[in-house]
């Protein structure tokens, strides 16, 4: 059941809690009076006082509580879940193993869905396993009648649950053939639209995908590229529900490459991106930058089209390799990346796990551009045997600062069908300084394999993160967080009303008594095997709630919510910038209907602001703005668009006082 009820004192402006019956948010409540006094940075230093040399540097905790607890071995083992670990006579590589984490039968809880790859030469039936966790005995338990939901009598390879249309309810993306699983609103699935196309290649798996909001209209796209190096990129932009269009003009890169995995960025001068990790295909003449950026020119129908460029420094410890001598990070074969506020600036920086055998490192800077911090005493350097792979940056012990956690695996050998080493994942604690130190043996983490990819979502729902690890030939790794050092989190999803379902793209910053303010990107994350979750966690330190939480929406709306309760994941609804009268965004093309389109002018918190003027302005298929937008009594203007007598699309531009909205809708002509 849910209950959503918005602030009395700023319009559209709510948050709902998760569990059970959801709490209202009162934006206007002030700061718990019990809470630790705020440290005031002001006080001046006694300068009278001489230095303290032996201030002691600060380092990880002592304890860790229970650490990271693995409930996954035993129910695996016992579900007895096939892997094909490789065949060297043959050259055939091992199956990547899967665990998804999903809300498979919509209830609100989520659960694992087990599975492996179908890239390799097998024998074995791919058979979904599915678990749930078991609150009371707190232990992974498998759900039988939520597998039979998957059996189709055939072999499955699931990679990853999200709610891409955002009604609610998460649809599972198989690897192959290229199929979405639509939920039946009955605790069940169905097969989905087939994403084959003329424009497609013959084979390309779901290894390959990422969603975004490729073309700013507000709704959840893809972006997928070829395992078989047939062609570059291609964006699957969706055009209403369960339909895409498959478009190849919308991107610059002239070379085929393998785009494993992209993720959104947040530039530090405030521009929207995209961070790819792409391999190269033989023969390509040079690497791709591996950053796009809006064109500066717009495909026919007015969509955004993108460009590949090299944002990384002329310094970048990579550019110096003699293997990648100049050339950007993608060069050095990257296995996955991240945009994450290492340092507590409120700019994301990027980490990227490169194929080299190390970590970089990015710092973003105040204009955009990017500084390598690589060398800052970063300790991430090993031999060629164990590759960095997926990296997440969970807040381990709730301090308010980003620290890393990242799987390893011996990709050169594994590759061939040899075995290899194997490694646990390693757990690195943050000074918030770009300099880590080790604490994956206090922390707990011992099981030892080939990792790929990571995930985080929360099992247990206590507002910390929990663990989600793919491996490659060997079974998955589900890790409980039971670190206790007394510390608070909390937790926070968001839902999108002009900008995107889910909030991909949006920034999302932290602030709290006595810790350094935090930012992080929702869809920051470009893993192996994975697509990014829907909850963003943070540490809250010794706080039991947050002061602010202050949201970047990608339409541009900044919207702030203040008294979050720590111990729970809450839900912040964006206040409406744009919105349109037709919902799907399809109307007939016979000259005479009408779209209305109402504008909301937003303050710096996500209020109702007053505008001085507010127009209206079309791209694409020529129509004409019937009546041109009028003030409300609710501080909302209303302009109304009427239909051509011939089909094609627009994109509906808003602007408040000369600044257009970023997020333009699109209405279909049919």
């Amino acid at each position: 059941m849910r209950i959503c009820v918005s602030s009395a004192t700023m319009l559209a402006l709510f948050a709902c809690h998760e569990r059970g019956v959801d709490a209202v948010v009162d934006t206007d409540v002030s700061a718990d009076t019990d809470l630790a006094p705020t440290v005031d940075t002001d006080v001046p230093a006694d300068t009278d006082a001489p230095p303290d040399t032996d201030v002691p540097v600060p380092g990880p905790p002592a304890s860790w509580g229970d650490g990271l607890v693995d409930i996954s071995a035993a129910p695996f083992a016992a579900a007895a879940i096939p892997f094909f670990v490789g065949d060297p006579s043959i050259q055939g590589a091992p199956q990547t193993s899967r665990a998804v984490f999903a809300d498979l039968d919509g209830d609100g809880q989520v659960e694992v869905l087990v599975d492996e790859s179908s890239y390799a030469t097998s024998a074995t039936e791919r058979a979904p396993r599915v678990f749930r966790y078991d609150r009371v005995q707190r232990v992974l338990v498998r759900d039988l009648a939520l597998e039979e939901t998957l059996s189709q009598g055939e072999d499955l390879a699931f990679m990853a649950g999200f709610d891409i249309d955002g009604d609610g309810r998460e649809e599972l993306f198989q690897e192959s053939p290229d199929l979405i699983w639509w939920p039946d609103g009955h605790g069940g699935f169905e097969r989905g639209v087939t994403l084959t196309h003329s424009d497609l290649p013959s084979r390309w798996t779901y290894t390959t995908l990422s969603v975004l909001d490729l073309d700013e209209d507000g709704w959840i796209d893809m972006l997928v590229g070829s395992d078989r190096c047939e062609w570059s990129l291609r964006a699957l932009l969706q055009t209403g529900p369960r339909t895409f269009d498959v478009r190849a003009d919308l991107f610059d890169a002239p070379m085929p490459m393998r785009l494993v995995r992209a993720s959104t960025l947040w530039r530090g001068d405030g521009e929207l991106g995209v961070l790819t990790s792409a391999s190269v295909c033989p023969g390509a003449a040079h690497p791709p930058g591996g950053f796009l950026e809006r064109a500066a020119t717009r495909a026919d129908d007015d969509t955004v089209r993108w460009t590949d460029v090299d944002l990384t420094p002329a310094g970048a410890r990579w550019k110096m390799d003699p293997a990648t001598a100049g050339a950007p990070y993608t060069a050095a074969m990257p296995m996955g990346g991240l945009s994450s506020d290492l340092d507590g600036d409120l700019r994301p920086d990027l980490v990227l796990s490169l194929g080299s055998a190390y970590l970089a490192v990015l710092r973003s800077m105040p204009d955009g551009s990017l500084q390598d911090a690589t060398s800052l005493q970063f300790p991430l350097t090993y031999g060629q045997s164990d590759t960095p792979w997926g990296v997440v940056t969970p807040d381990l012990d709730l301090d308010g600062v980003a620290d890393l956690l990242v799987g390893f695996g011996d990709d050169a050998m594994s590759f061939f069908g040899y075995a290899g080493d194997l490694f646990p994942p390693r757990a690195y604690w943050g000074r918030g300084d770009f300099t880590f130190e080790d604490v994956t043996t206090p922390i707990g983490i011992t099981a030892r394999g080939s990792w790929h990819g990571m995930s985080l979502d929360d099992l247990d729902d206590d507002a910390d993160p929990d663990v989600a690890i793919v491996g490659y030939g060997n079974a998955p790794l589900v890790l409980r967080d039971d670190i206790d050092v007394g510390n608070h989190a909390i937790a926070l999803r968001l839902r999108g009303t002009t900008s995107n379902p889910l909030g991909l793209g949006a920034l999302v910053e932290l602030e709290a008594d006595g810790i350094a303010s935090r930012a992080q990107l929702m869809g920051g994350d470009a893993n192996m095997d994975s697509l990014p979750r829907e909850r963003l966690f943070f540490g809250l330190g010794a706080n039991t709630q947050a002061r602010v939480v202050r949201v970047r929406w990608p339409s541009g709306v900044v919207q702030e919510v203040t008294g979050l309760a720590a111990g729970q994941t809450w839900t912040v609804t964006e206040p409406a910038s744009v919105t349109l009268s037709e919902v799907d965004r399809h109307v007939t093309a016979d000259g005479s209907a009408t779209v209305r389109v109402t504008i909301w002018p937003r303050d710096g918190v996500g209020g109702v602001a007053v505008a001085s003027t507010v127009s209206v302005t079309l791209g694409g298929t020529p129509v004409a703005v019937v009546d041109p937008p009028r003030l409300q009594t609710d501080g909302s203007w209303i302009a109304t668009i009427r239909a051509p007598s011939y089909p094609g699309s627009t994109r509906v531009v808003a602007s408040v006082d000369g600044v257009a909205y970023r997020v333009a809708p699109r209405i279909w002509w049919d």
